[in-house]
């Protein structure tokens, strides 16, 4: 039988602190495993926090994406309809509210254009090529008549109806334009005298056709007679702009003894010769 005080076999009878050494290291692992379970609890809950932070701004991140995407959407809306009201006021800024016929201001601008394109060598032609220019002056016939007749309402439905037989009866490449009251000038590029008298006679005779057949069948219009006298000018090398104008407006005065015709400048010239000679 083994002797319950003896030592092991392995054990130095002369180191006594053996046993107790072997019982230190194991209690320092435990304890350096310990810190090592709390730092890396620490760190855990550490990352959670992060993770809880990170959640919460991707969060408000959504949100701010959301609300950017919203209001992308608004500007793009509101974009489109300061387009729409941009195109319309420049529209509208050409064009006179009542016939939709072009301003003065616009006309005024545009046969200095052709102007140029003619008279200046050098400068590029229009894809028209033209070398003429020629304006119509169109006065509406007893107008007032029609006014004080039927009222300014209807009057300006006449008038609006006289732009648009003219409107159809030129080119795109002219340009109409109310002038004043119930004046409406044209602007044909390319037409000389010639050429912008046969224009003119088209709108008279088209005029005369169209609208008094329209209201013909109404009782209440039957003595309505609707014309014009339209008066022609042709530019000549050194012309500007005003005399241009200022000689369709004698043309067209001249044009209004007779009423229901076309009258050119060359026929102002002839009249001033026959009217001197008589003298």
């Amino acid at each position: 039988m083994n002797n319950k005080n003896e030592r092991p076999l392995n054990q130095d009878i002369n180191n006594p602190e053996q046993d107790v050494r072997g019982e230190s290291d194991t209690s320092g692992d435990v304890e350096l495993l310990r810190e090592q379970l709390g730092q890396a609890e620490e760190e855990k809950k550490g990352l959670k926090e992060q993770l809880t932070r990170a959640e919460e701004e991707k969060e408000v991140l959504r949100e701010q994406l959301r609300e950017a995407e919203a209001r992308i959407e608004s500007l793009q809306v509101e974009i489109k309809e300061l387009k729409e009201r941009a195109e319309k006021a420049e529209i509208d800024s050409i064009h006179d509210s009542l016939t939709k016929l072009k301003t003065r201001k616009y006309f005024k601008e545009e046969v200095e254009k052709n102007i140029s394109a003619i008279s200046a060598p050098g400068l590029e032609k229009r894809e028209e090529g033209f070398n003429n220019f020629s304006i119509l002056f169109c006065d509406i016939d007893h107008f007032k008549i029609i006014n004080d007749t039927y009222g300014h309402s209807f009057g300006d439905e006449v008038l609006k109806k006289v732009g648009q037989v003219i409107e159809k009866n030129i080119r795109n490449s002219d340009t109409a334009c109310r002038w004043g009251g119930e004046e409406i000038v044209v602007g044909l590029p390319g037409a000389d005298e010639q050429e912008a008298s046969k224009v003119a006679e088209k709108i008279r005779k088209a005029l005369e056709e169209e609208i008094n057949q329209e209201y013909s069948h109404n009782p209440q219009y039957s003595n309505l007679k609707v014309s014009l006298s339209i008066g022609v000018s042709f530019y000549k090398e050194g012309l500007d702009f005003d005399q241009l104008i200022k000689r369709a407006d004698e043309a067209m005065y001249l044009a209004k003894k007779d009423r229901n015709c076309v009258k050119t400048y060359s026929d102002v010239l002839e009249q001033e010769k026959a009217d001197s000679t008589e003298k």
